[in-house]
């Protein structure tokens, strides 16, 4: 009986030691301020609502510009597979919402809105001096692309919107769970929660890598509010308001690009065909094998895809339905 005990005790341990390596290797550590600067030193800033809101440029600046608005929870470090297919004939722009990424994170909650958040939008590109831009918007990106292109029409030249919110609809259980047990779970099971959620939204899992996870994980470890932004923790507030944008959804007359994942679980495909219907002058590509985020899924295909779209807007061409 004593060596069964002493055998179980060292199994125990064994497992417990176990246990905290794999922890250890989870964990969730704030940067350091010279490992923040040196985050952030490649992203330039500028000041919106007296925070700071970072961002990235590629290609000729007399180019016609795009820029790129990430989801909820993301950064602009998702659109990594764009930079360099796109801006060899485009000046591709890429902000970090208020709230994610590299950007400040604004402590009022009222601060999360359609209107400031796309607001955000409008501000980087007075920042930059660019007068017009074809807009892409993914998921929430996607509701806040639409606000922008009602708030903004005289500088929007194209839309696209990829797997997109706009029409109200319960947030994903995933989402939820991460949101509110992430305060408590972040300094030991947050690169677990990231890949947990990227193998969520992904139907082709082999996107979850080593790197993706890194590079989403990156700017969770930013000061300031530690973790995800005080957006999340509103969430479904936020899913009201996007609810509000549904009624001028069908006004819109900006060319527009749908794309969707055909097995997306967070937001159904009947959402994109809605967006289609709704939308007079609008293209709906469906891929069969992608899930939530299909620009990172597929990126050749939808590089492909997107460039098509905006030469055929480049040329004046629609997809005007009768």
């Amino acid at each position: 009986m004593k060596k069964l005990a002493q055998l179980t005790a060292l199994c125990a341990s064994a497992i417990l030691c176990l246990m905290g390596i794999l922890v250890w290797g989870a964990r969730v550590v704030p940067f350091s301020s010279e490992e923040e600067l040196a985050f952030t030193k490649n992203f330039p800033a500028f000041q919106y609502q007296g925070i700071n809101i970072r961002y990235k440029t590629q290609g000729d600046p007399t180019k016609p510009a795009i820029v790129f608005v990430h989801g909820l929870g993301s950064s602009l470090f998702s659109w990594r597979r764009q930079w360099d297919a796109l801006s060899r004939d485009y000046y591709m722009i890429a902000l970090d919402l208020p709230g994610f990424g590299t950007s400040d994170r604004p402590q009022t909650p009222d601060f999360y809105d359609m209107k400031e958040l796309s607001g955000a939008v409008n501000a980087v590109l007075e920042h930059l001096g660019v007068k017009r831009a074809h807009v892409v918007g993914h998921s929430l990106g996607g509701a806040i692309s639409l606000r922008f292109a009602r708030n903004y029409p005289e500088k929007t030249r194209s839309l696209t919107l990829i797997d997109s919110a706009g029409y109200y609809s319960q947030v994903p259980l995933a989402l939820r769970m991460s949101t509110y047990l992430w305060d408590v779970s972040k300094p030991f099971l947050g690169r677990w929660m990231i890949q947990g959620l990227l193998y969520d939204v992904a139907y082709n899992t082999s996107v979850v890598t080593d790197e993706a996870i890194e590079g989403y994980l990156l700017p969770l470890r930013m000061s300031g509010n530690f973790g995800l932004p005080h957006v999340v923790v509103k969430i479904e507030s936020l899913a009201e308001k996007i609810k509000t944008e549904e009624p001028y959804i069908s006004s819109l007359q900006v060319p527009t690009l749908i794309v969707w994942g055909r097995k997306d679980s967070w937001i159904d495909l009947s959402f994109g065909e809605r967006f289609h219907n709704e939308i007079k002058n609008s293209s709906l590509i469906i891929y069969d094998d992608a899930g939530h985020i299909p620009h990172e899924e597929y990126p050749e295909k939808f590089n492909s895809d997107l460039l098509e779209f905006l030469q055929r807007t480049e040329n004046g061409l629609t997809y005007l339905k009768p």
